[in-house]
Formats: C-alpha cells, sequence, structure tokens
C-alpha cells in the first residue's frame, strides 16, 4: 500500500505547476522566520537564486500576499484572513464558544481552544479574562502536548496505536522546573488524566501559570480538540484545581455533545479509563 501511495505521490508532483510550488515554498519560508527576511537570507534558505526568488516576491506583493519595507520582505494579514476563514468553518470553534464564554465568565480566567497538528496543540481561539494577563499564547500559537493540559487531554483519550506513536515522536523539551520529561512519567499522568476526566498543567508550561484542560470529542468519538482554562498559581491555589478541572470536563462534554458524541458510558472519567483498558 505505501509503495502505491508514493507512486501516486510522484505522478501528483509531476502534475503540479512549478511555479505555484515555489511560490508555496516562498510563502512557508517566510511562515518559518517568524518575522521579516531579505532576499539574500530567502536564497539562502530556498537554495534558489535571488532573481527567480525576487520574480515570485513581486508577483505575491502584487496580490497582496507579502510585503515590503527596507528591502525585507514579511507576509501580510491576508494570511492570517485566509487561515481564519478556515477555521472558522470548524464546527469546534462555533459549537464552543458560548459554553467557553460562560467559561471564562465563570472564573474569570482566560479561555483556551485548540486542535492537534502533529505532536502540537494549535490554539484556534482564545477568551481573555478582565484585565487580560500577560501570557505567551496566542491564536496560532503552536505548544507541545506533553507539558499543556490540552495536549495531555489529548493524549489520554487518543486511542492505540495513535498514541503510542506520537509519544514517540516527543522530544520532552523542559520548559520549565516542573515540565515532565520521561516516557514513564507522561504515561502515569495521562493514566491519571483519562480516569478523571480533565488533565493539569501544573507550572510546566509557563512558571507561575496553571492550566485545567479537557479534551472534546466528535460524533465519531474521535479527538476534534481541546479547551483548557488558564490562571495564575498564585490565584488558583492546589485546593481549587480540581473544581476547575471538574467544570473544564464539564464544558468540553458539553462541546462534545454538540458534536453528536455521544459516550457509551455518562461518566466522561469512566469513558477515558475505558480507553487505556
Amino acid at each position: 500500500m505505501k509503495n502505491v501511495r508514493d507512486e501516486i505521490d510522484q505522478v501528483a508532483h509531476k502534475q503540479a505547476s512549478s511555479s505555484v510550488l515555489k511560490a508555496l515554498d516562498v510563502i512557508e519560508a517566510l511562515v518559518d522566520s517568524g518575522g521579516s527576511v531579505s532576499l539574500a537570507e530567502l536564497s539562502l534558505k530556498l537554495g534558489r537564486p535571488a532573481s527567480s526568488i525576487h520574480r515570485l516576491l513581486r508577483t505575491l506583493e502584487l496580490r497582496r500576499w507579502v510585503e515590503s519595507e527596507g528591502g525585507r520582505y514579511r507576509l501580510t494579514l491576508k494570511v492570517f484572513e485566509a487561515g481564519m476563514s478556515v477555521v472558522e468553518r470548524l464546527d469546534m470553534i462555533s459549537e464552543s464558544r458560548d459554553v467557553c464564554t460562560r467559561l471564562r465568565d465563570e472564573f474569570n480566567e482566560t479561555v483556551n481552544v485548540a486542535i492537534r497538528s502533529g505532536v502540537a496543540m494549535i490554539y484556534v481561539a482564545k477568551y481573555e479574562r478582565q484585565p487580560p494577563m500577560r501570557l505567551i499564547s496566542h491564536l496560532g500559537l503552536h505548544v507541545p502536548l506533553h507539558c499543556t493540559a490540552m495536549g495531555k487531554a489529548v493524549l489520554s483519550v487518543t486511542p492505540e496505536p495513535e498514541r503510542g506513536a506520537l509519544l514517540a515522536r516527543l522530544d520532552f523539551e523542559a520548559r520549565t522546573d516542573n515540565t515532565i520529561t520521561t516516557l514513564g512519567d507522561l504515561v502515569a499522568d495521562l493514566e491519571r488524566t483519562a480516569e478523571r476526566g480533565w488533565a493539569l498543567d501544573n507550572e510546566e508550561f509557563e512558571p507561575g501559570l496553571v492550566c485545567m484542560g479537557a479534551a472534546v470529542l466528535d460524533h465519531d468519538g474521535v479527538v476534534a480538540g481541546a479547551i483548557s482554562v488558564t490562571g495564575s498559581a498564585r490565584r488558583v491555589p492546589a485546593a481549587v484545581r480540581a473544581q476547575r478541572g471538574e467544570r473544564v470536563r464539564a464544558a468540553a462534554d458539553e462541546v462534545s455533545q454538540r458534536l453528536g458524541y455521544r459516550p457509551q458510558r455518562e461518566d466522561r472519567a469512566a469513558e477515558g479509563a475505558r480507553r487505556w483498558a
């Protein structure tokens, strides 16, 4: 089957427009840069003549995908607008909006929505507390699975063999002194998460912040994403984290039900434990 897929991919690549592929390479290089880059930097990164890349940049500028200043190039908000038009079509975004707003107002804490992409979670919606906290999170941010509440919540309900494949790809980067950095410790954490139905980030991703997250499932029982509540460790002492975790789990359950999910058991924690059995 793999050989057949490889052959199909090779044929598709031959039929693809080389100009479009080169333009997409430029856009992806600008995305990876995280800011502005010079023509020389793009030429070095892509391994192509500067003259060829310059023609592509001029075309992208004409269509307002790229802008330049002082000889440096960066993507415009048109890229963001295109991405958000896709995000808005995700059912989880629309179905979770009022649930997350209620959760934010209940605790006056920031509520996040994310979907998994590979071994990372991508923030697709954010509901800020007032006054806003100084957080590193923003729409489009990629965060690791192993040290975030939403990432661990998603892993806890991902069935085998997919979960094992994801765990094998984690690099266990230590973000803080509390970050889980071994597979054994993470598996133990995921088992606890599955039993209670929500995950805890105890200052594992960012010092001074705690986060409670729970996974959202679609009508087929497949993980659609996760929601979380983030707060200051001082404002959210250990004594109240379980209470908030239960509320996040209930909110995630409500969103899952709106997406058509019907658990085999009424108790979400029992359903999570069943997936680990």
